[in-house]
């Protein structure tokens, strides 16, 4: 089920990668909202028997036996039912914090569980530090929004706790509990069971000596209301010796989940590098590309008719302002287009250098063309990026120049 890696394997896998970046490879969880008590140890809550109808014994006279009265609801077994189910679709939210040598990170988020897809987004803080995470994932790839852009982001991990639950039978009733102030059922996992470190994200010696504890809580309906999972673990550092860490990470489940979108292959970027013009940008990987020479630029095209060109040249002649200058002065020598115009240029950053960003429009062979441009200079070059759409440009084209920008860096 992909709630239940949702639930573990994600939510581990961003909290603790931060905190642990300071002790070693060995990939860690994340978590979610620290109780002031304990580290965990492997579930040992006794677990209450499920109830059953009462054994009636037949009265000996002539009158008939009563009827057996009915059985109270098994909120274990309907907790378990519910989070093993594939079409469970849930809205979670997500808090925690883990420590690792003494070193917290705190984190909440979201999950978004629909027809077998996730969609997760975390904030997490460590070291003062402020990093929002946002991932895809289906049952066999992974996706990754940096830098304003979707990336292939390989396999989801390996955690499951549908298979933990099915695995060992699935929760037990352990009796009525309050929740926010609302009548709940509490469940655990049979008395003496282990949780793998592998199902909270961990792997190698951390998931060997880790120490799993999972809880929950079921409303009137058998539904989950909410889960806990605890852990601690020896986390292996980059000397060979191991540092102690745990977390704590609750999710609270508060209705269905939106509808979840897998993003199409136009929207999965990646990298290329040119060695002719010393720059590498990342573009939309199912454009066509067409490298350049001395006279053409490098261009990115994609299916619309939407198109990215850039290139550095050595201009001893020019400065970024002289350029830029020029371009407002003589649009159509600068464009290509016909009964050009230009907007005056505003200031931006490429790559860490002071650049300079105009928007040009005009017409090619009768139809209208705008084009969104940055000049910045580095290294004895002049930079040119141009986007240019058929049409005025939206807040949907603009964010994708910004995100070329973004994504480039001079070589």
């Amino acid at each position: 089920m992909h709630a239940a890696r949702s639930i573990l394997g994600l939510v581990t896998a961003a909290v603790l990668v931060a905190a642990c970046g300071s002790t070693g490879p060995t990939p860690v969880p994340s978590a979610a909202a620290q109780t002031a008590s304990a580290a965990a140890v492997v579930v040992t809550a006794s677990p209450a028997p499920s109830p059953s109808a009462p054994s009636v014994t037949p009265s000996p006279s002539a009158t008939e036996a009563p009827s057996p009265s009915p059985s109270a609801a098994d909120y274990g077994a309907m907790f378990s039912k519910a989070v093993t189910d594939p079409f469970f679709a849930p809205h979670v939210v997500l808090k925690g914090v883990a420590t690792v040598a003494g070193q917290m990170v705190a984190t909440q988020g979201t999950i978004d569980v629909n027809d077998g897809i996730e969609h997760t987004v975390t904030t997490t803080i460590a070291n003062g530090k402020k990093t929002t995470t946002e991932e895809i994932s289906t049952s066999d790839a992974k996706y990754e929004r940096r830098l304003g852009v979707w990336w292939a982001a390989g396999k989801p991990g390996a955690g499951d706790l549908s298979k933990v639950v099915t695995g060992i039978g699935g929760f037990v009733d352990a009796g009525p509990d309050t929740l926010n102030g609302a009548p709940v059922h509490h469940v655990t996992l049979p008395a003496g069971t282990t949780v793998p470190g592998t199902t909270i994200g961990l792997a190698g010696d951390a998931a060997a000596s880790a120490r799993v504890t999972l809880e929950g809580w079921a409303d009137a309906s058998g539904r989950p209301a909410a889960v806990r999972v605890t852990a601690t673990w020896d986390q292996p550092n980059t000397g060979g010796a191991t540092a102690p860490a745990q977390m704590t990470v609750d999710l609270t489940f508060e209705g269905a989940a939106p509808s979840v979108t897998v993003p199409t292959p136009d929207q999965i970027w990646k990298y290329r590098t040119s060695t002719l013009f010393h720059y590498r940008v990342a573009y939309p990987s199912s454009w066509e590309v067409k490298r350049g020479s001395k006279k053409l630029w490098d261009s990115y095209i994609g299916f619309d008719g939407t198109y990215f060109g850039t290139r550095g040249d050595v201009l001893k002649a020019w400065t970024v302002n002289s350029y830029t200058s020029y371009a407002v002065r003589h649009p159509g020598k600068w464009s290509g287009l016909a009964n050009a115009k230009a907007t005056s240029p505003t200031s931006l950053r490429v790559a860490g250098s002071q650049g300079r960003t105009l928007m040009v429009h005009g017409t090619y062979k009768g139809q209208v063309w705008w084009t969104i441009n940055a000049v910045a200079g580095h290294g004895g070059r002049i930079y040119v990026l141009e986007m240019g759409v058929p049409r005025v440009p939206t807040a949907a084209d603009k964010a994708m120049f910004a995100a070329f920008v973004a994504n480039y860096s001079f070589k």
